[in-house]
């Protein structure tokens, strides 16, 4: 509906692109609309969004040749989609061609045998001629004889001519016979040896039946098997006596004479086979002849003289050659017979198809109207999307998803998807690894879509991210690479540039793949190791981190032919790339942090096209292949590694630029030079010999690229050995904070010391002073290596001890949280970012660090059994704080196996707390308690939870608590693990510093106790607000809670709380301060009322209410209309006078002994934690 075909012919298929296929589990739909004129196709719709509706997708013509989407996502992390944000989501891929077609309708062919006769047949023509060559492929053409459809011809009663004892008939047709039209009949037709019966079980096998009916005649002989010796072999049964039989239909049956006879010459016995001989007229059964396509029949047995066969059959009229337009006809035409036609024709082939068929000598096929959409993108795998990034990437993309830890919500950063060379064109030419295909597509770069070099729609360089077709001892001098140096520097007279990457096979020397020949910029791969310094990671925060390592990974020469293999370095190892968006449906998270040379080749192909580009504004012209390589080599950077592993060094565009343009700089030429010859002559691409005793001589030219006069210094260098110092280290023991086999060292001036410090090995310093490079060499047994290839991985970087502790790892952030292990081997402890790091009890050491679900650790909590640790986080509001989470990690390995929210708006988790059996875990949700005041819901309504618990084993919910009117604190834990005790407060203007104690043995949570009896106000009005620390006693009578008013209370949660009833009666009008009789109010047991009628509390966040209850010092403030004489407020309660003393400042922490003897009370005005009786409250 709404989209318009000029012909009313609407082509619909289905898009390919796998991602989709499993995002929808179906192949979304393609329609291809003819918009402009009747059948010529020139729009595409693609149903991104799988809803079976092509009107909310956008056109893709030549003009858009992309369809994307924006589609809601969850961009914060709370489980919801949020509102498109601009960017594009899905992606339809980019069409590249749509097929169209010629038509013709009733067109008339030419016909002939020898010479063409014309349109009209003077009889026995034998082919016939379309007007138009390249018929389409996928529609059939409909062909006319005589103004009726003739395609297949169907032949009835045709009589065959029959030779005596010949077993071969022929059909008129001669070609084209319909497979599975053959149908003969025949008379007299003789049959010489049937098997229509083995017999299995003589009791049941009584019975057969001939493949041919009307028998004229009918003759059966019983075979013995070779394990049934009775009697003679072959005997022939008598009819009437051992059978009867029915002609017309061939039917047998066998006479009990035979079948059950005790005479075993008389009786059939298993294994025994029943042959027959007979004539029949009629259809001959299939099983009896055979038959090709040139109308050649077989029979099985021969026919007599005196036999008739005919035959019905169906045979194509003609054979078409679509490449040609010729109809090759089966049998002649008749005198005056017409051949006309409707079809489709092409008028142009696919892209470059027409080349490939032409040079490889195969036909070239076309398409009708509408009929093929091809696509190019990322159909099928992500690595060419990430290599087009890094050449043209437009680096309009600074919203991500970061990976884990911290992939919970999009994070604004600096783009880093900009390309070498964002205005570049990029032409995709997916290929396989298959030499021909290789070879076609650099055909293709150096030739453009109209198969001629050097006329502009070609590609100036070809860059490949592949490898793997020459072997290593081929490097250098095998066909692939000297194809790629004849292709570019002959064949397209050096105006188009390859790149090759030198391949992953890394290490050693002599590694490099199908590239380091001279005609082909081979690139390997270096890392700047960008990625620690980013918001993700972190890993190094030093200003000097390690840039232009060569890959451990990256291949190196020299070549089979001597050659020096890679050419240049680019960063192949930890580069950003884009992704395709239809592998996440999420443009924050379609990028990835990518490795192999595959990856700094790209980056090698946009450095040239920026040399290109500059050269051109200097010359006028754009550069041919070699004066583009030896621009960018000679502005190459010196890495202090040898030719061999690094060619001229790290690609650097500013100088190679500079050069390009004229602005300055030296360009060498050639950028390298071979002493000695091939037999007399130089060929660049082939090994250079030079024989004992021989001496050669070459020359480099230098030149200067700018207009001023260059100073220049020569040296011819090699790097000397100076000294080593070796230490060792056995990869299966673990070390504190790493990984078994990971071993983590730093070397500095001097000296080589652990990640901790200590001292490993020393050395001179003044070699560290004069040093130009430090090499890193890892050794192990032959036997190591042949087990396992690449057991040692080596990644140097340039560390700074930022914050002077002289350590690699340890708390780096105030210590906000901590927690022992109750087996006392570990403890942990947590800051104001997300890390939580355990330490071991014994040596003071870290073992490992963990993150949180987000940032700022509130609480820390090891189950009884040590083998979990569960971390409580966030700050803030999830919108400019973080997130509240609660993070469970398995101790055994430290992964995380549980990720929790609040099961409301994300704010923070403020405390977590295992069950002392530990079969459950309990946390806190700071805010939901005013959530559920904002959306006028009861206190004790469960759906927005203060503290939830679950099963340690499953993560499931167990029950959940409400009750607070405050932000909640701190929970806590009962000895027999069935109750929680909570406490809240901490909020102006809020009133609620209560303490709660639950029984968590159901869902929801049953109070056992509420508590109000610390202070919000001192005397002088200053606010004392929140319940910070709470315990229960292990008797399950008394409970303790901490608050900032400085008081530690003690409660008997077995004690009913005692009622009470006041009454004020206005006498003035106008009153709003109402003392209760009694303080310690308990939380939510009273009510007001005003003249009989119920008033409800304030509410801050809505405005409501009629009075403020200050449940500490028994305090009731009216709010509501004004009181006028004679209103009557009736103030129904409960109250629990505590037992308390007066601590430390500020209590802000509180614990019970296993004992239950001693508290101990810790203050955040204090250093000091100090120890009570925690019966009568004195310091011991």
């Amino acid at each position: 509906t709404g989209i318009v075909s000029a012909s009313n012919a609407y082509h619909v298929g289905k898009h390919w692109d796998s991602a989709l296929v499993s995002r929808y589990f179906i192949r979304p739909g393609v329609l291809a609309v003819d918009i402009a004129s009747p059948n010529h196709y020139d729009t595409v719709y693609v149903d991104l969004d799988n809803d079976f509706d092509f009107t909310d997708d956008t056109p893709i013509t030549r003009g858009n040749p992309v369809s994307t989407k924006d589609i809601p996502v969850d961009l914060n992390g709370d489980g919801f989609p949020d509102a498109p944000d601009g960017f594009a989501d899905i992606s339809s891929g980019m069409v590249i061609s749509i097929a169209n077609a010629g038509l013709r309708t009733g067109v008339a062919a030419t016909v002939g045998n020898l010479t063409v006769t014309g349109t009209t047949a003077a009889g026995g023509e034998i082919w016939a001629q379309l007007p138009d060559t390249n018929l389409i492929v996928n529609r059939p053409p409909t062909i006319y004889l005589n103004g009726a459809p003739w395609g297949t011809v169907a032949v009835l009663n045709e009589a065959l001519a029959v030779t005596g004892g010949s077993t071969g008939l022929q059909l008129r047709a001669r070609s084209n016979v319909v497979t599975g039209s053959v149908v003969l009949r025949g008379t007299n037709v003789e049959v010489l040896d049937e098997k229509p019966l083995t017999v299995t079980n003589p009791a049941a096998n009584t019975s057969f039946t001939t493949r041919n009916a009307g028998l004229l005649n009918f003759n059966v002989y019983r075979e013995r098997t070779s394990a049934n010796w009775y009697g003679p072999k072959i005997v022939q049964l008598v009819q009437g006596q051992d059978y009867t039989i029915t002609l017309a239909t061939g039917a047998v049956s066998l006479l009990p004479r035979v079948t059950s006879n005790p005479n075993p010459f008389i009786q059939n016995l298993a294994g025994d086979v029943m042959r027959v001989w007979y004539n029949y007229t009629g259809t001959v059964a299939a099983a009896d002849y055979t038959y090709t396509s040139a109308g050649a029949i077989t029979l099985k047995y021969p026919l007599k003289a005196t036999s008739t066969v005919r035959a019905d059959y169906q045979y194509s009229a003609f054979t078409l050659d679509r490449v040609k337009g010729n109809l090759t006809l089966t049998l002649p035409l008749a005198a005056n017979d017409r051949i006309n036609a409707d079809y489709q024709y092409g008028t142009t082939p696919l892209p470059y198809s027409d080349v490939i068929a032409s040079r490889t000598g195969v036909s070239n096929y076309y398409w009708g109207s509408g009929d093929l959409v091809m696509f190019t993108g990322a159909l099928y795998g992500s690595h060419g999307t990430n290599v087009a990034t890094m050449i043209a990437g437009q680096g309009r993309m600074n919203r991500i998803r970061p990976d884990p830890p911290l992939n919970n919500q999009v994070i604004t950063v600096p783009s880093r998807f900009r390309g070498m060379a964002p205005n570049a064109k990029i032409i995709p030419i997916p290929t396989g690894l298959a030499t021909s295909s290789i070879v076609q597509g650099w055909y293709f770069g150096v030739e453009g879509y109209d198969g001629v070099p050097n006329t502009g729609d070609e590609a100036q360089i070809i860059t490949n991210s592949w490898g793997s077709i020459t072997t290593t001892l081929d490097a250098g001098f095998g066909a692939i690479e000297r194809f790629g140096d004849w292709i570019t520097n002959q064949y397209a007279s050096s105006r188009t540039i390859s790149v090759k990457s030198s391949g992953n096979s890394g290490y050693g020397y002599g590694t490099v793949r199908d590239g380091g020949i001279a005609g082909i910029v081979t690139v390997g791969a270096s890392t700047s190791l960008y990625y620690r310094t980013t918001p993700e990671y972190q890993f190094d925060s030093g200003p000097y981190p390690s840039y232009g390592d060569i890959a451990d990974f990256s291949s190196n020469g020299p070549t089979t032919a001597g050659q020096i293999g890679p050419d240049i370095l680019f960063t192949g190892q930890f580069v950003y790339a884009a992704s395709p968006l239809n592998s996440f449906f999420d443009a924050t998270d379609a990028w990835t942090l990518t490795t192999g040379t595959s990856f700094s080749c790209p980056l090698a192909a946009g450095e040239l096209a920026l040399i290109y580009d500059a050269y051109k504004q200097g010359h006028g012209v754009f550069p041919n292949a070699p004066t583009a390589k030896e621009l960018l080599l000679s502005g190459a950077d010196r890495n202090n590694n040898d030719a061999f592993k690094a060619g001229a060094g790290f690609g650097n565009a500013l100088r190679s630029t500079d050069l390009a343009s004229g602005r300055g700089g030296i360009r060498a030429s050639p950028y390298a030079w071979y002493p000695g010859d091939y037999r007399g002559v130089d060929y660049p691409t082939s090994v250079h010999l030079l024989g004992a005793g021989e001496a050669d001589t070459g020359a480099i030219t230098l030149h200067n690229e700018g207009a001023q006069a260059a100073t220049v210094s020569l040296a011819a260098t090699e790097f000397q050995y100076q000294s080593s110092v070796t230490y060792s280290f056995t990869p299966s023991v673990g070390r504190p904070f790493m990984p078994a086999g990971q071993n983590w060292t730093l070397l500095r001036r001097g000296e080589l010391v652990d990640w901790f410090g200590r001292r490993m090995a020393s050395y001179d310093p003044t070699l560290w002073d004069n040093a130009d490079l430090v090499r890193v060499t890892a050794s192990y047994s032959r036997s190591t290596f042949g087990a396992a290839a690449r057991t040692i991985f080596l990644e140097p970087f340039d560390w700074t001890d930022v914050n002077g502790n002289q350590r690699f790892w340890g708390q780096s952030t105030n210590v906000t949280a901590v927690d022992w292990c109750p087996s006392g081997t570990m403890f942990a402890s947590g800051g104001t970012d997300a890390i939580v790091t355990i330490w071991d009890a014994t040596t003071g050491l870290p073992i490992r660090q963990v993150t949180a679900g987000s940032a700022y650790v509130n609480d820390i909590a090891f189950s009884p059994a040590c083998d979990l640790l569960a971390i409580a986080s966030g700050r803030g509001n999830p919108v400019t704080g973080t997130l509240g989470r609660v993070t469970v990690f398995r101790t055994s390995d430290w992964a995380q196996i549980r990720l929790h929210g609040d099961l409301y708006q994300g704010y923070p988790i403020t405390s977590v707390a295992f069950s002392p059996d530990g079969t459950k875990y309990a946390f806190t949700s700071r805010t939901n308690a005013l959530w559920r005041m904002i959306n006028d819901l009861p206190a004790t309504d469960t759906s927005i939870p203060d503290v939830i618990v679950r099963n340690t084993a499953s993560g499931a919910i167990l029950s959940r608590m409400s009750g607070h009117k405050d932000y909640v604190n701190v929970v806590s834990w009962s000895a027999d693990s069935t109750k929680i005790i909570s406490g809240s407060g901490d909020r102006a203007g809020l009133w609620d510093n209560s303490v709660i104690v639950s029984s968590v043995t159901t869902n929801p949570a049953t109070v056992v106790g509420a508590f109000g009896g610390h202070l919000d106000y001192n005397s002088a009005g200053v606010p004392r607000d929140g319940v910070k620390g709470v315990a229960l006693h292990p008797d399950n009578v008394r409970a303790y809670s901490a608050g900032l008013d400085g008081f530690v209370n003690m409660w008997d949660i077995t004690a009913a709380p005692t009622p009470a009833l006041d009454t004020f009666t206005s006498t003035i009008g106008g009153e709003t301060d109402i003392p209760l009789t009694n303080p310690n109010v308990v939380p939510l047991s009273y009510s007001v009322t005003l003249n009989g009628v119920p008033m409800t509390e304030f509410n801050a966040f809505l405005g409501t209410g009629e009075y403020i209850m200050f449940a500490d010092i028994g305090f009731v403030i009216w709010i509501g209309a004004p009181l006028v004489p004679g209103d009557s407020l009736e103030i129904a309660y409960t109250f629990a006078p505590p037992t308390g003393f007066v601590a430390q400042a500020n209590p802000d922490s509180l614990a019970v002994a296993p004992t239950g003897a001693t508290l101990t009370v810790g203050s955040r005005n204090s250093r000091n934690a100090v120890l009570y009786d925690s019966s009568v409250g004195l310091a011991p």
